[in-house]
């Protein structure tokens, strides 16, 4: 979902520490087939330091790797999910890539 001040990518479970992997490119990277799903937007930051992070519901740190090196412009994000159980039950199952690179 996009948000006026981020994008909200929302995991099936409720409750609990969801691995994901965050990626900065130069470049659009090759696709992976290996996931169950996939997403694909164009954003364009616009914030003071052009900035953008993965955080969580209640954690965001601004330590983690800068997705968009510190620059504003239109950027790439492509989320891959496994793993996802809808309604969720039991275990957490799911993972999730997320790939960011400058917009042609």
């Amino acid at each position: 979902m996009s948000l006026p001040d981020g994008l909200l990518v929302t995991t099936a479970a409720e409750d609990g520490d969801v691995p994901v992997t965050a990626e900065r490119w130069d470049s659009e990277p090759p696709t992976d087939e290996s996931w169950e799903e996939s997403s694909e937007i164009t954003i364009e930051t616009h914030s003071e330091d052009g900035n953008l992070w993965v955080g969580g519901y209640d954690y965001t740190n601004p330590e983690e790797p800068i997705l968009t090196g510190g620059n504003d412009g239109r950027f790439v994000l492509r989320v891959y999910a496994s793993g996802r159980q809808i309604p969720w039950v039991g275990p957490i199952t799911e993972s999730y890539l997320v790939q960011v690179w400058p917009s042609e």
